[in-house]
């Protein structure tokens, strides 16, 4: 049990310090001030909380299971989503090679 708080502990850890890392590279691409209506938009949706989210998910994944371990996931999970389409026939065609094109560019 005392092994199961550490690990949690650690990973709350590892998610804050992501966090700060991720905020600190969205301050320096869209700092604050007076700005003109687009930049203020742009840094509005940057910053949004759910954006956040990804990049502190994923280099905490990455950290945790290495890049290998990523991509495997990654490729992984497009296969079963690729197979979840199958029953769309001709309709999911376009997702399912979207889904490959994405996977593939990336890992």
């Amino acid at each position: 049990m005392l092994h199961a708080a550490q690990e949690i502990v650690a990973f709350e850890a590892t998610l804050e310090q992501r966090r700060r890392a991720v905020e600190a590279a969205l301050e320096q691409l869209a700092p604050a001030g007076p700005a003109p209506a687009v930049v203020a938009a742009v840094r509005d949706s940057l910053l949004a909380p759910a954006k956040r989210l990804r990049p502190i998910l994923s280099l905490t994944f990455e950290s945790f299971a290495g890049v290998e371990g990523a991509r495997t996931l990654a490729r992984d999970l497009t296969l079963a989503g690729q197979a979840a389409l199958v029953p769309f026939g001709p309709r999911g065609k376009t997702l399912h090679e979207l889904a490959g094109y994405v996977v593939m560019r990336r890992c």
